[in-house]
């Protein structure tokens, strides 16, 4: 993207396709490998939804990339828009939900309250994505338009950023937790460290991307792409260390096996 003009470049449109494109087979891969070993559960279709919104995206900023010197009709702004500023959310907030119902799917059956507790938190994520997409219909205020513009609400930017805040609190205390708790072996802490590097992650770009939608800077679709790439990683991260760790659903057991829990 030109720092100056402010316009998409090809380099970006290209380099940011192909990563969001790299991530989402990422979700395809997981997907048929549940698939094979009949494991598909709540948080393969989450991680899917977040994939799917993010290809969408990614179609958007290309339709953005290629629009006529005169630009599209007023209608087809509007729809890029208002797609763009729902989808971003459904991103972020499906990929959280998804990496909690990874983490349930994953604890021991004897430990049930803590994944019934996790279950239940992500369904308070759930409401969190719809509270935030509600937000964003007054993303300019009242009265509400057709196609937002500049200034943007600042009230309806700290909601988001509040929520976004929590939910990445709770993702990296919640697991913390479990690992105390339970007193689970290392391919947990495995688990657990790097769903903790990547909400952590997460959370500078909720609060970079913010920073940047209030000033309108020049990086602002930098950050935004940043966002949801990191959204569709975390959401896929925990399946993809659970299976280099070796760990099973629902097992009693934690440690697979003796070389599991040393590798």
């Amino acid at each position: 993207m030109d720092k100056v003009t402010g316009k998409l470049t090809l380099s970006f449109v290209v380099g940011f396709s192909v990563v969001h494109c790299l991530a989402a087979l990422v979700t395809v891969i997981r997907v048929v490998h549940r698939k094979k070993r009949q494991q598909l559960w709540w948080d393969d279709l989450f991680a899917s939804i977040a994939s799917f919104a993010t290809l969408f995206l990614t179609g958007t900023t290309v339709a953005a990339y290629l629009m006529p010197e005169g630009g599209y009709p007023y209608a087809g702004r509007a729809f890029l828009f208002w797609i763009g500023l729902f989808l971003t959310p459904t991103v972020i907030w499906s990929g959280r939900v998804a990496v909690l119902n990874t983490i349930a799917y994953y604890l021991p059956p004897d430990a049930y309250p803590a994944r019934l507790t996790t279950i239940w938190s992500s369904l308070g994520f759930a409401i969190a994505w719809i509270a935030t997409l509600i937000s964003k219909i007054f993303v300019s205020g009242l009265p509400i338009r057709a196609i937002p513009q500049p200034p943007f609400s600042k009230a309806a930017t700290i909601f988001g950023l509040v929520l976004n805040l929590l939910g990445t609190a709770w993702l990296i205390g919640w697991p913390a937790y479990l690992l105390v708790k339970l007193s689970l072996g290392k391919s947990y802490q495995r688990l657990i460290l790097t769903c903790f590097v990547f909400t952590t992650t997460l959370g500078a770009w909720d609060i970079w991307h913010a920073i940047n939608t209030q000033n309108t800077s020049p990086y602002l679709f930098y950050s935004s792409h940043l966002e949801l790439l990191f959204s569709v990683l975390v959401a896929n991260v925990g399946w993809f260390v659970a299976v280099l760790v070796g760990l099973q659903p629902h097992k009693s057991q934690v440690e697979v096996s003796s070389d599991s829990g040393s590798r």
